[in-house]
C-alpha cells in the first residue's frame, strides 16, 4: 500500500523525536504532538486516517515508502541505517529482528505503551503498539514498510492499570491479548463494556500508530541524507 501520509509533516515530526532510548519517540511528546496536529477528538481523527489508509490483506494498518538516497550505493546505505537502528531498538521490546547486508534488508520491531485507555467502572484496559519496519536497501533508494498489526490490550483492574501508568508496563491484570485492528474502532465495531470509551480509545490509538509512521520516515530520510550522526557531508 502506497503510503499518502495524513496530515503529519515529516518534517515537523522530528521536532518530538527522541534520538536516545528504545522508542523513537516518547508517547508523551507523541501525544502533544497529535493534539497540536488532530485537536483532541481522537474518533473525528481516527475515521480520517481510516479513510485515507485501510487496513491491508492481513488486517494490518501498512504503510510502504519508497525514500531515495542519491549517491549512495547499498553499501553505504546499509552501514548508516544499521548504525541508527542499533542504537535506537536496544531493549527486549524494541529489536532489531533481520540484519542481512547480503540480501540489503533490516527488520525491527518497535513498542509504544499507552497508545490508548479507557475506564469502567470496576476495569480499565491499556492499549500498545508493536510496530515492525521492514528496510529493503538497494543502490540509492530504499523501501519502507512500516505495519502494525494488531493492538495489544490489557485488562485490569483500576488500581492495577491506571495506578501503574497506561504509559509504563501494567504489571499484574486481568488477561492480556491481541486484537486486530478490524475488530476495532474505525474499522470494526466495538464490543463489549463502555463503548464510547474504548472508541475514543481505539481512536487515539490510531492516530497514535500513523504519528509513529511519520517519525519513522522522517528518521530514517535524514539518515540516508545526512548520515547517522548528521555529518556526512563534513570534511575531515
Amino acid at each position: 500500500m502506497k503510503a499518502k501520509l495524513f496530515a503529519l509533516a515529516l518534517c515537523a515530526a522530528s521536532a518530538f523525536c527522541a534520538e536516545a532510548g528504545a522508542q523513537i519517540i516518547r508517547d508523551d511528546e507523541l501525544a502533544k504532538y497529535a493534539v497540536e496536529k488532530y485537536g483532541e477528538d481522537w474518533e473525528e481523527a481516527a475515521t480520517k486516517i481510516a479513510a485515507e489508509h485501510p487496513l491491508d490483506a492481513n488486517n494490518a494498518f501498512t504503510f510502504t515508502e519508497v525514500l531515495q538516497a542519491p549517491g549512495m550505493d547499498a553499501n553505504k546505505i546499509y552501514d548508516e541505517l544499521q548504525m541508527w537502528f542499533t542504537s535506537t531498538f536496544v531493549d527486549s521490546k524494541s529489536v532489531i529482528q533481520t540484519s542481512e547486508r547480503e540480501h540489503g534488508l533490516i527488520i525491527a520491531r518497535g513498542f509504544i505503551s499507552g497508545t490508548g485507555g479507557s475506564v469502567g467502572a470496576f476495569t480499565s484496559v491499556g492499549i500498545s503498539i508493536t510496530p515492525t519496519i521492514k528496510v529493503q536497501i538497494k543502490d540509492e533508494r530504499i523501501r519502507v514498510t512500516y505495519s502494525v498489526p494488531f493492538y495489544i490490550e490489557v485488562l485490569g483492574s483500576y488500581t492495577e492499570v491506571l495506578g501503574s501508568g497506561i504509559l509504563g508496563d501494567f504489571g499484574d491484570v486481568f488477561y492480556k491479548t491481541n486484537v486486530t485492528l478490524d475488530k476495532t474502532f474505525p474499522f470494526g465495531e466495538v464490543s463489549g463494556f463502555s463503548k464510547r470509551a474504548r472508541r475514543r480509545a481505539y481512536g487515539r490509538s490510531l492516530v497514535m500508530c500513523n504519528a509513529y509512521a511519520n517519525v519513522v520516515l522522517d528518521k530514517l530520510d535524514k539518515v540516508i541524507k545526512n548520515g547517522f550522526d548528521g555529518s556526512a557531508d563534513e570534511e575531515w
